[in-house]
Order: C-alpha cells, then sequence, then structure tokens
C-alpha cells in the first residue's frame, strides 16, 4: 500500500493537507473520497484504517483536511 501526501493551496494562502492511498498495481480503481466531520481530522480515529481497507480491496482513497481544520 502506498500513502502520498500532497498540500492543495488555494488563491487566499489557505491550505489543504491531504493523502493518496493505493496499491502498487493500481490500474482503473474506483476513488473513494473520506470526509471528516465536524471537530475531526483525517488522521483521527478511523479515517486512516477505511483508507487502508479501502486499498486493500482494491480502491484509490482520498481523504484530507478541510482548510482551518486537523
Amino acid at each position: 500500500m502506498i500513502r502520498h501526501s500532497f498540500v492543495l493551496e488555494n488563491a487566499s494562502g489557505e491550505v489543504i493537507h491531504g493523502d493518496l492511498w493505493h496499491r502498487q498495481d493500481v490500474r482503473n480503481a474506483p476513488v473513494v473520497l473520506i470526509m471528516h466531520g465536524f471537530k475531526a481530522f483525517k488522521d483521527w480515529g478511523f479515517f486512516p484504517d477505511i483508507c487502508a481497507r479501502l486499498t486493500e480491496s482494491g480502491y484509490v482513497a482520498i481523504n484530507f483536511n478541510f482548510s482551518r481544520n486537523g
């Protein structure tokens, strides 16, 4: 399993930190976005486990922190 971290910056300079999860042999896999709720962040609780399990099942998973979170 591969986990790539990324940072996106908007025009105002605010950033979003995220992770892209996939298997080494991934080809044309469906993508699942994992979005946290209020008062949470991408590495909290079960979110990394969900991403890992989805990846093991052949999906690409993306999780991220909304701006001003995480």
